[in-house]
Order: C-alpha cells, then sequence, then structure tokens
C-alpha cells in the first residue's frame, strides 16, 4: 500500500519536530507534548486519514512520529483508565 504525498508530507512534519526538540538533551513525555501541542491537528488529520497499516508504515519509517504518537497512546490509555484525571 503506497502512502500519499500528503501522509508522507506530515509524517515528516512531525518528526523533524520532534527530532529537532529532542537533539540536544534528553526529552521525557510530558516536556515533548507540551512541546508538540501546537502539533496535535496535524497529527489528528493524519491518524483520520490513514488505515492502522499506513499509521504502522508511518511510523517505521519516521521514529519521531513514532515516539510522538507513543506520548499520545499513553496519555489516551491513561485518561481512558482513570489513572490521568481530566477535569469536567
Amino acid at each position: 500500500m503506497p502512502l500519499t504525498d500528503q501522509q508522507t508530507r506530515l509524517a515528516s512534519f512531525l518528526d523533524t519536530h520532534v527530532q529537532r526538540i529532542t537533539a540536544s538533551r534528553e526529552v521525557d513525555d510530558l516536556t515533548l507534548l507540551v512541546a508538540m501541542s501546537d502539533y496535535l491537528d496535524t497529527f489528528t488529520q493524519l491518524m483520520d486519514s490513514s488505515t492502522s497499516e499506513e499509521m504502522d508504515l508511518l511510523c517505521e519509517c519516521y521514529p519521531g512520529f513514532y515516539r510522538f504518537g507513543k506520548v499520545l497512546e499513553r496519555l489516551a490509555e491513561g485518561i481512558a483508565s482513570g489513572r490521568i484525571p481530566v477535569p469536567k
């Protein structure tokens, strides 16, 4: 399954930003999440326009994109389980 130009462009864009943030020092998940908060819509756009197989392929190709996705996945799991409280 070939990836579209838009999928590749968006994943590369996100990957570049994560790589820039993490290049000079070790960055924890919270720091990365805060630094990438302006790009949540971009990630959502890519996720909504991709199959799970395409997302897996993008994660294989772009390690920064993968890392950002894992941070968001852990956040979602924490909210769903109640470990991370969300104000009402």
